[in-house]
């Protein structure tokens, strides 16, 4: 969650808490943009995440992380480029393994 973010408060993000009481909210230095100026700490997120539910879907991903779906598409390509994560089995039913 970029906390300097005027469009996403940190009020925001503890409301997810509640649909989402095991969500871990990451307050990230960051404005509105930080794919850009954070995308290692962000990719460094998503990697714990899956290692504790590879089954999460890119939807909880980008509500958990404050991010848009596609930007969580990027960054799973960028991790999945990399080796560092892989997709087993179909889209929907599928899980992701950490490889690292």
């Amino acid at each position: 969650w970029g906390k300097n973010d005027p469009s996403f408060v940190w009020e925001g993000a503890l409301a997810f808490k509640k649909d989402l009481p095991n969500a871990k909210i990451v307050p990230i230095d960051s404005g509105h943009f930080a794919l850009e100026s954070h995308a290692e700490e962000i990719a460094k997120e998503i990697i714990e995440l899956l290692k504790n539910n590879g089954k999460i879907s890119r939807k909880d991903l980008s509500i958990v992380l404050n991010r848009t779906e596609g930007s969580i598409r990027h960054h799973l390509n960028k991790l999945k480029e990399k080796d560092i994560i892989k997709h087993q089995g179909p889209d929907k039913g599928g899980y992701w393994e950490v490889i690292e």
